[in-house]
């Protein structure tokens, strides 16, 4: 479904990249993407996530599975409708667009001894007045089996400032880092 104010806007749907030095033998890959209430068709907000098993020797033996739905804190992903822009710049009417309602960079999935992890972010209103902010989450998993959801935040701060395109990774420690673009009429984006 599309987005409730935008019925022609698009869902993307973003592979997840493996991160760090461990990788267990026949691990899946996995596909992403987030459902806002506001669409048609969409009770609660949430992420979907598929397993996609590869069989690179018969290609026809690949699988995908159905998905797997993990319920989030509430969220708005919707700024202004699709095409117009999201994010103000100085000096003119133009805005940027901060790719709300969709998966922000690329997934990252990371594994641990006695766990695997997958961190993600996309950009929501955080205040209901238009000003972007980071939803990042942090999914868990062990021996490959189904995902939960494991912690989330939202970044963002009441100054006027909107923080948006995020990108997530974690560290072999567990320690997570976020980087995101900031931008507003009186700010060029940085």
């Amino acid at each position: 479904p599309g987005n409730i104010n935008n019925p022609t806007s698009i869902q993307g749907h973003m592979p997840v990249n493996l991160t760090g030095m461990n990788s267990p033998a026949g691990i899946p890959g996995y596909i992403m993407n987030l459902q806002d209430d506001s669409w048609g068709g969409v009770s609660y907000d949430h992420i979907k996530i598929w397993e996609i098993d590869m069989d690179w020797v018969t290609p026809p033996n690949s699988t995908i599975s159905a998905p797997t739905e993990i319920a989030l804190a509430p969220f708005d992903s919707y700024l202004y409708p699709f095409g117009t822009g999201d994010i103000e710049q100085p000096s003119t009417s133009t805005r940027l667009d901060a790719n709300a309602g969709v998966m922000n960079y690329m997934p990252n999935y990371r594994s641990f001894a006695g766990h695997n992890s997958l961190l993600a972010s996309f950009t929501i209103d955080f205040n209901g007045a238009r000003d972007a902010g980071v939803r990042w989450f942090e999914l868990r998993n062990t021996d490959n089996g189904a995902f939960s959801l494991y912690q989330e935040g939202t970044w963002a701060r009441n100054d006027g400032e909107s923080r948006f395109y995020g990108s997530t990774v974690m560290d072999e420690d567990g320690n997570i880092a976020l980087a995101y673009s900031l931008g507003s009429e009186d700010t060029a984006v940085g």
